[in-house]
């Protein structure tokens, strides 16, 4: 089950778009919806990763099961009107964000490693939210310990353990994507692929009948604003959803696979991807 921390970046957000605690992708639904007069009109290109698709290797993507999620809270953050005795609490907070720890497995468990500094993460994306948020592919998973490529470009790795948001230094979180059942994720579906668009599936199989999901896919019952995001994920596919901003209406558009032919992720997790209007 994946923990509070990631909600707790996104509460400002959630209470303005009126949906509580679900996490979804802010989308002007007009970016979706596609001009009237030319609906194969092909929209401007968006791009939410931190580095390049084509500085990806591609056993990085075979490999991931999940997203680990790594929050520095008080990173980039300026405090304004503190008292003294709070200014030197955040300084040491600061202190602390500057490394993550990481751990060895070993025979009877996982061992303390050297820490790894926060200055060598090479993250797949990230995002400046009441502090910055860095996101990896995972890669394994054995209890409260996580696998993470740490440095995407060069396929490094590393085991880090998951905290709680009360916990000090930077928070590490994990979203599997191997698990079967609900789960509120808000989507980047173009980043990642090599193909021009993702198949939609009228049940989560490949067997199923499919189509191609068009640029502009928000039905037209959606006015103004919308959050795109996966309700459920069951066999490799996650189910895609939209709702509007006030939260009084919901549609689920089919199933979008999680994976390419070539056993690829050609989904990710996205964050600031818009705002409702």
């Amino acid at each position: 089950m994946r923990t509070s921390l990631i909600f707790a970046t996104f509460v400002v957000l959630l209470i303005t778009a009126g949906m509580g605690n679900s996490l979804a992708q802010l989308v002007p639904a007009s970016t979706l919806k596609g001009p009237e007069e030319n609906q194969s009109q092909k929209p401007p290109e968006r791009n939410w990763l931190a580095v390049s698709r084509d500085e990806i290797p591609d056993v990085v993507l075979r490999d991931a099961i999940g997203i680990a999620s790594v929050w520095c809270m008080n990173e980039g953050m300026v405090g304004s009107g503190l008292t003294p005795l709070q200014e030197a609490w955040y300084a040491d907070a600061k202190k602390l964000e500057t490394t993550l720890d990481r751990y060895e497995r070993r025979k009877g468990g996982f061992q303390k490693a050297e820490p790894l500094a926060i200055s060598l993460l090479v993250p797949l994306s990230d995002f400046a939210h009441e502090g910055v948020i860095r996101r990896f592919p995972a890669t394994g998973q054995r209890g409260d310990f996580v696998e993470m490529i740490y440095d995407v470009k060069n396929n490094l790795r590393c085991w880090v353990r998951l905290t709680s948001k009360d916990s000090p230094g930077c928070k590490v979180d994990f979203l599997s994507l191997t698990h079967e059942g609900a789960v509120l994720m808000e989507v980047d579906l173009d980043s990642l692929r090599r193909t021009d668009r993702p198949s939609l599936y009228k049940s989560p199989s490949r067997k199923a009948s499919s189509k191609q999901l068009p640029y502009y896919y928000i039905p037209p019952e959606f006015k103004d604003g919308v959050l795109v995001y996966f309700a459920i994920i069951r066999n490799g596919f996650g189910l895609l959803t939209v709702g509007d901003c006030e939260g009084k209406m919901e549609k689920s558009l089919g199933w979008v696979p999680l994976r390419d032919e070539q056993n690829r992720l050609i989904i990710w997790e996205c964050d600031g991807c818009g705002g409702c209007c």
